[in-house]
């Protein structure tokens, strides 16, 4: 499922790597992202620096936003901090302020995103990541309140 490529791996932390859509490098030099407990650590790394946009922008993203973000992120390089930047910054529409009587929905853009970038690299991503939650769920592991509906009509965009 998850994605990490080497480039990623041998690329100094949050430096770009050196080639068109390659993603941004996790400091990893030499370790192997095919051993269980490299690729967790690696993942999570990747993770942390697409969503970590949110703090580092002073955005409040939701947990759906997080959601969909990481759904992206873990798929690829295709989709890393630059995007979740443009989608903060309004590029795809105008981010909302998080609605009180729905805390948890989605505040970025993420329709205009999808539809501007349809492909395997959106709705596929995040319906099979959505799978492998809620089967995580079904086994007792916490997750956080979703806007699922929302999920689902981002799950259609192609």
């Amino acid at each position: 499922m998850g994605q990490i490529t080497n480039g990623e791996m041998s690329t100094a932390y949050g430096t770009k790597v050196d080639c068109e859509d390659c993603g941004y490098g996790l400091g990893m030099p030499g370790l192997n992202q095919n051993l269980p407990g490299v690729a967790t650590f690696a993942m999570r790394t990747k993770l942390e620096l697409t969503t970590g946009m949110c703090s580092k922008l002073a955005y409040e993203c939701s947990a759906t936003d997080v959601f969909i973000a990481s759904s992206l992120t873990q798929a690829g390089p295709a989709f890393t901090k630059d995007d979740m930047r443009d989608l903060i910054n309004g590029v795809y529409g105008q981010p909302n302020l998080v609605d009180p009587t729905n805390p948890n929905g989605a505040t970025l853009a993420w329709d205009e995103y999808f539809n501007r970038n349809k492909s395997s690299n959106t709705s596929l991503p995040l319906g099979k990541f959505s799978i492998d939650v809620k089967e995580l769920e079904s086994s007792g592991w916490y997750v956080p309140d979703i806007d699922w509906e929302y999920i689902e009509n981002l799950k259609g965009i192609r």
